[in-house]
């Protein structure tokens, strides 16, 4: 039989700890949003260097399809219009507006003697093409390069809390094909 102190003792018992689970809620609550945020922000890094990633290989693809019927300062108007295709439905935008943050490059046969770009004039950051490998007479390569703030990342200064930096705060993803 339970008599009426022990009752008040467990109920006692059981407001304290009442209080503790909350407290202890209250900690975890924002280390748990933090983790989520940061998973999210990754998540869209990736999606965003994928569709980069593709943009350029089907800017290389079709520039192995019209390099020998076409000059370098031609076919990129061409291979950005395909790149822009690709990467438009993220809100990103390559066109040749001061600002835009994008620019194609294209390259085509050895020593890139016969080279081209598309985009914006001045970046804010290095764009330049890989100078390795070099490319051989029936190669084109196609480089693509979007600074991060013209992406849906939502803030690229606070992945670097996690320990991940972007070099130059851009993609800058290069993609070779033969020239068919």
């Amino acid at each position: 039989m339970l008599d009426s102190s022990s009752v008040r003792h467990a109920k006692r018992r059981q407001c304290r700890r009442a209080g503790v689970e909350t407290l202890e809620l209250l900690l975890v609550t924002p280390v748990i949003v933090i983790v989520f945020v940061a998973a999210f922000q990754f998540g869209l890094v990736h999606w965003t260097q994928s569709a980069i990633t593709h943009a350029a290989t089907e800017g290389a693809r079709e520039a192995g399809k019209d390099a020998p019927y076409q000059t370098a300062a031609d076919l990129v108007v061409e291979i950005a219009a395909v790149v822009d295709a690709v990467v438009q439905p993220m809100g990103i935008d390559i066109s040749g507006t001061l600002g835009s943050g994008t620019r194609v490059y294209l390259e085509v046969g050895p020593n890139n003697a016969n080279t081209a770009w598309f985009g914006d004039s001045d970046p804010g950051f290095d764009c330049e093409p890989p100078a390795s490998p070099i490319l051989a007479s029936n190669e084109v390569r196609v480089t693509v390069c979007v600074k991060l703030d013209k992406t849906p990342v939502l803030d690229v200064g606070a992945l670097s809390y996690f320990g991940f930096v972007f070099p130059g705060n851009c993609f800058r993803i290069s993609t070779v094909s033969l020239i068919e």
